[in-house]
C-alpha cells in the first residue's frame, strides 16, 4: 500500500516532531526547524530547502550532491510569536533508494 497520498494526514496527526529525518510506512519525512531569533536569514525557505537536502544526505550517504525526487511540501510556516520557522517535506522511501542505488 502506498501511504504517500496520506502523508499530509499522517504529518498533521503526529506531534510537532523535532528537526530530523523520520521513516514511517514507506515514507521519509524531513523536518527543518529554524529559530529566526538566533539566525538572521534573508532566505528562510531556500535555507530550509538546503538543510532538508543535507539532512536527507546524512541519512542516505549515497545520495548525490544534486538529486531530484518527487516530494510534497507539508509545512512552511513562520510562527510570529516564537520566531520558529518549520519546513517539512515527504518523499517515498523507494524513490530515494532508487537514486542511491543508481549512484
Amino acid at each position: 500500500m502506498d501511504a504517500y497520498p496520506d502523508a499530509p494526514e499522517i504529518y498533521d496527526s503526529s506531534p510537532r516532531a523535532r528537526q530530523g529525518v523520520y521513516r514511517y510506512s514507506g515514507l521519509i519525512f524531513v523536518i527543518v526547524v529554524i529559530d529566526t531569533n538566533r539566525e538572521q536569514l534573508e532566505y528562510l525557505e531556500g535555507t530550509a530547502m538546503l538543510r532538508a537536502a543535507a539532512l536527507l544526505r546524512e541519512e542516505f550517504p549515497g545520495l548525490p550532491q544534486r538529486f531530484r525526487a518527487r516530494n510534497r511540501l507539508l509545512e512552511k510556516e513562520l510562527d510570529d510569536d516564537t520566531g520558529i520557522y518549520r519546513y517539512a517535506q515527504v518523499f517515498r522511501e523507494s524513490d530515494i533508494l532508487k537514486i542511491v542505488n543508481r549512484h
